[in-house]
C-alpha cells in the first residue's frame, strides 16, 4: 500500500472522475503510460519500475502485467486484442 499526500490524492481522484475510473485503475493506467514512456526513453528505468510494480501486485495476490502488454491495463480477458481464447501475444488466456 502506498500512502499519498493530500494534493497527489486529490489530483488522482480528479483524473479518476474525468476518466470514469476508480483511483486504483487510474494509478494503474498512469503506471502503464509511464512504463511505456520510460521503456522507450531508458530501458533500465522502465524495467526497475515494472519490477517494483509487479512485486507489489504479487504481494496483493494479483498477477503482474504481461511484459508485452500495452492495452487494457493487462486485463487480457476483456482486451479488444484477444481472440479465440488467446491474448495479443498468442498466449492462452
Amino acid at each position: 500500500m502506498i500512502e499519498l499526500d493530500k494534493k497527489t490524492f486529490e489530483e488522482i481522484s480528479a483524473l479518476a472522475r474525468l476518466a470514469n475510473l476508480s483511483e486504483a485503475e487510474t494509478v494503474r493506467a498512469m503506471y502503464c503510460w509511464l512504463l511505456t514512456y520510460y521503456k522507450t526513453l531508458n530501458g533500465s528505468i522502465g524495467l526497475d519500475l515494472r519490477a517494483a510494480f509487479d512485486a507489489d501486485l504479487k504481494k496483493q495476490g494479483k498477477q503482474p502485467l504481461p511484459p508485452y502488454c500495452t492495452q487494457n491495463n493487462g486485463q487480457c480477458s476483456t482486451c479488444s486484442l484477444k481472440s479465440y481464447g488467446r491474448d495479443c501475444n498468442n498466449n492462452k488466456i
